[in-house]
């Protein structure tokens, strides 16, 4: 496992990690047992610029991205362990403005999951009538945004905070792998269908 960060001058900075199991959980492959789980990302301080010093309505901006591709592998289905893989980019930027009256973070991401791991229907002649399988291809795409107000009544020594939460997420099958093969399955509630939301 690395993990390594480095901020230049109070303003700048980037990050780097990596992990590799080696485990026979992952394959019993050992060529592919170091396959990396890894990320980068940068951070801009945009407050401490030049351009924003005089700005005194603004005490902090921070524009942050981030990249990377991770995984988990699911050991409980049979002696070939299921690995799901999935890459995402992140890009979010934090603020506090009005000597801290108003504060927040706004993040945008977007997530493409591949190898995901599900429940698929085999026939009953194997002991069971289903199976773990990595079985699709998944989109997400969404926002989140959380501002946070404080205010103070000096009259009544009386102060206020207040959080207020939004998110909106899009996502999409892009490939299924394994699709409902009987009748009963496409009116279950928790049947996927390629080109559909999860």
């Amino acid at each position: 496992y690395t993990n390594i960060g480095y901020v230049y001058d109070g303003k700048y900075g980037a990050s780097f990690s990596a992990r590799g199991d080696g485990s026979n959980f992952v394959s019993d492959d050992p060529s592919l047992r170091w396959s990396p789980m890894w990320s980068v990302g940068a951070k801009w301080n945009i407050g401490k610029e030049e351009f924003i010093k005089d700005i005194d309505w603004i005490n902090y901006l921070n524009l942050r991205a981030t990249y990377g591709i991770n995984g988990n592998a699911e050991k409980s289905t049979s002696p070939l362990t299921l690995v799901s893989v999935g890459s995402s980019v992140n890009i979010g930027v934090d603020f506090d403005l009005f000597r801290s009256k108003l504060s927040g973070k706004l993040d945008f991401y977007n997530r493409k999951s591949k190898d995901v791991i599900g429940q698929v229907t085999i026939p009953s002649v194997y002991g069971t009538s289903t199976q773990k399988f990595n079985n699709a291809e998944i989109l997400n795409r969404g926002v989140e945004l959380e501002l946070t107000g404080n205010f103070h009544i000096p009259s009544v020594d009386l102060g206020i905070r207040s959080t207020v939460t939004y998110a909106y997420n899009y996502n999409k099958i892009l490939k299924l792998y394994y699709p409902a093969l009987y009748c009963y399955e496409l009116v279950e509630a928790d049947t996927h269908v390629e080109g559909r939301p999860v």
